[in-house]
């Protein structure tokens, strides 16, 4: 909505027009807020200096706005702040992205995506045996068209071989319940993430191989001494785990003690009794 879609003014001329757009009268939006209907009344007719905050928050909650937009103080009625029952967070996760539990960045990319509340309610339906009741329903109709095929098989020998062939195919159209369901979550998931990741590369993984590359032809100069790589068949084997270890500084900044473990752990990888 543009900023001045909506009336200039204070907070009798921005209740006034919110009002009207729900086509609602004072004594409705009264009896929708709890608000009292004098107080509504007297702030459409300029009648009130301050407005108390219960009052504000009240209103702005109903509209879906903001108190600064209510008073009059900015032209954009979107709210940027929402208590934790408004947003109908359960404390635990409020707590969990209030402390850096969760990855908030990751998130907000999820909202955002607009297959994500298609996504949630999918996953709402998973949880509340939604289809699973449909498709139990089904499958329950299929076994008795099953057990019908066999018991007319039974009684009429002329058409045991018909009977049983459609007995096998009623039983054959049974769904496994959640199945369904499990698939086309994955499927959403998969396709938002997948999404997600090309819209916001992180490149690391192009500076990973390029880290990886410069330690490896590091490690090779220094066993080669600037010579011919075949050099490296004559050297022992405690160089070679320290270069090696020495070669984690370069691609994720091993401290030295962790070096001299690394190099430790390798050692009795190698054969013994190669000296140069």
């Amino acid at each position: 909505m543009a900023e001045m879609d909506y009336l200039p003014g204070g907070l009798k001329e921005r209740l006034e027009d919110l009002r009207n757009r729900r086509k609602l009268t004072l004594k409705e939006l009264s009896e929708k807020t709890g608000v009292d209907y004098s107080t509504l009344s007297r702030i459409e007719n300029g009648n009130v200096k301050k407005v108390g905050d219960d009052v504000l928050l009240k209103l702005a909650r109903f509209f879906g706005v903001s108190t600064d937009f209510l008073l009059g103080i900015t032209n954009v009625p979107d709210k940027k702040n929402y208590t934790i029952e408004e947003l109908g967070l359960a404390p635990e996760a409020a707590r969990n992205l209030y402390t850096g539990a969760v990855d908030s960045r990751v998130i907000n990319l999820l909202l955002a995506h607009p297959d994500f509340g298609t996504l949630t309610n999918r996953i709402a339906d998973y949880l509340n045996d939604t289809m699973a009741a449909g498709i139990a329903a089904q499958n329950q109709l299929y076994d008795s068209v099953s057990d019908l095929m066999m018991r007319i098989g039974k009684e009429e020998k002329s058409l045991r071989q018909a009977a049983v062939t459609q007995s096998k195919e009623a039983k054959f159209l049974r769904r496994k319940l959640y199945a369904d369901e499990l698939a086309q979550i994955e499927s959403l998931f998969k396709g938002i993430m997948s999404f997600i990741k090309k819209s916001a590369p992180t490149g690391k993984t192009e500076k990973a191989k390029a880290m990886t590359k410069e330690a490896f032809d590091h490690m090779v100069s220094e066993l080669t001494r600037g010579g011919s790589v075949a050099e490296i068949l004559k050297v022992k084997p405690e160089e070679i785990t320290g270069l090696i270890a020495k070669s984690l500084a370069i691609t994720n900044g091993a401290s030295e003690e962790e070096q001299t473990l690394v190099a430790k752990t390798l050692l009795p990888f190698f054969p013994k009794g190669k000296t140069g």
